[in-house]
């Protein structure tokens, strides 16, 4: 009697090709506030750097005084710094904890520039995002301090009451510490156009200053054609599976022994 055989290799190799593929179409993209901001662009990709829910139009570069600092690149009207979200340049004494990068919030101060500032975060496809990221008092001012939230959407995710004398290095300056509950801030699926959203306000009648960190982990969806391709290689195995087994079967029994 001869045996008949059969080889799944080819069948093996197309789905793992089509899994190499699936994989490169996964890839995780990092946003890193600091290492993507734009001095010349706002919107700047995903980022916008916002009062209240609207890109600031006019961008800025500071140095020296009214404070210490050396310095400045970012977005902003005011000559104080007031109502501006910054990229520090170069630092010279007097700050708390601010470091050449840092992302720089000045809060809009009460009695001219009321109302939130924001930076967002906008989604560029179907996925999962997970946040990290913190936010401390970027400069001890007496009688000066600002609350901050993360929403995504209409969704608030994690908020503080003030910052007033953290450290970047504290506890309390960390977004996973200050999640609210039933909120989580790692794998949080995401469609086209969700907006994440830090927001910052003052808690006292002048603005202050607050350094930012912040980082979005985006993961897409896998693209449908790499299913597909997989799908057709399994179809095309289980159909040459049934056809190698039928003729199998024939040629058992045309050796007349039973199968």
């Amino acid at each position: 009697m001869k045996h008949l055989t059969h080889s799944p290799a080819c069948f093996i190799s197309c789905i793992l090709a089509a899994a190499a593929l699936g994989q490169r179409s996964q890839a995780q993209t990092i946003y890193n506030l600091s290492a993507d901001f734009s001095t010349s662009s706002n919107p700047n990709g995903p980022w916008s750097y916002d009062k209240g829910n609207s890109p600031i139009g006019t961008s800025f570069v500071a140095s020296g005084p009214p404070f210490p600092v050396s310095g400045w690149l970012g977005w902003g009207a005011h000559v104080s710094m007031d109502a501006s979200i910054s990229k520090v340049i170069t630092v010279s004494g007097g700050w708390h904890d601010l470091q050449i990068g840092d992302v720089l919030i000045h809060t809009a101060s009460q009695p001219y520039l009321p109302g939130p500032m924001s930076i967002a975060w906008t989604s560029p496809g179907a996925g999962t995002i997970s946040i990290d990221g913190k936010a401390w008092d970027g400069h001890f001012f007496d009688g000066r301090d600002a609350a901050w939230e993360l929403r995504l959407n209409d969704s608030v995710m994690a908020g503080r009451v003030g910052i007033r004398s953290l450290f970047r290095s504290d506890a309390g300056a960390s977004f996973a510490n200050n999640v609210f509950a039933g909120a989580t801030l790692a794998v949080i699926p995401v469609v086209p156009g969700d907006v994440l959203r830090f927001s910052t306000a003052t808690t006292t009648f002048y603005g202050h200053f607050m350094g930012v960190e912040m980082t979005v982990t985006y993961q897409p969806v896998p693209e449908v054609g790499s299913s597909v391709v997989v799908g057709a290689c399994l179809a095309g195995y289980g159909w040459a599976r049934q056809r190698l087994f039928r003729a199998r079967r024939r040629a058992v029994a045309a050796d007349g022994v039973e199968a």
